[in-house]
């Protein structure tokens, strides 16, 4: 099992006929007024790519939000599931797409944050997500653009 993508975004949603539809994604550095800070809308979409050999059994998928210290925060998702093999491939990966649209998500410290996802104990992908001060953020993004 493999991740084949994970990210963040301003909203998403997973479409029945197996697209994400996604706005302001590929974030990782936010500044923000002070701390806490409440992120209003914020989204967490993750597609997995299961193996032939994998499909047909039980697996347990956690996502997890960990804070700068390596805490799980209460932003954390577990659920079991099992995927049928590829019907229009059955050698082929099947897949499983999820999105977390989050409300209200409050930050308390600024630091380094990470959302994890974990398959059967195994972790696969870190997604990283760095928050700050606004006025730090911004001579960080102007420091980037001066050369």
């Amino acid at each position: 099992m493999q991740v084949d993508f994970a990210f963040l975004a301003d909203a998403a949603v997973a479409t029945p006929d197996g697209k994400i539809s996604a706005i302001g994604l590929g974030f990782e550095d936010i500044g923000v007024p002070d701390f806490p800070a409440t992120l209003q809308n914020m989204a967490f979409a993750v597609r997995l790519f299961i193996h032939p050999a994998e499909c047909d059994r039980e697996h347990t998928l956690s996502i997890q939000l960990w804070n700068p210290d390596g805490a799980i925060m209460d932003v954390h998702v577990e659920a079991t599931f099992t995927s049928a093999k590829k019907v229009t491939n059955p050698t082929g990966n099947a897949s499983l797409l999820l999105v977390l649209n989050l409300r209200d998500t409050v930050f308390p410290v600024p630091g380094s944050y990470a959302f994890h996802v974990i398959v059967d104990g195994t972790h696969l992908k870190e997604v990283p997500l760095h928050l700050m001060e606004r006025q730090r953020f911004l001579d960080a993004m102007a420091g980037q653009g001066a050369t």
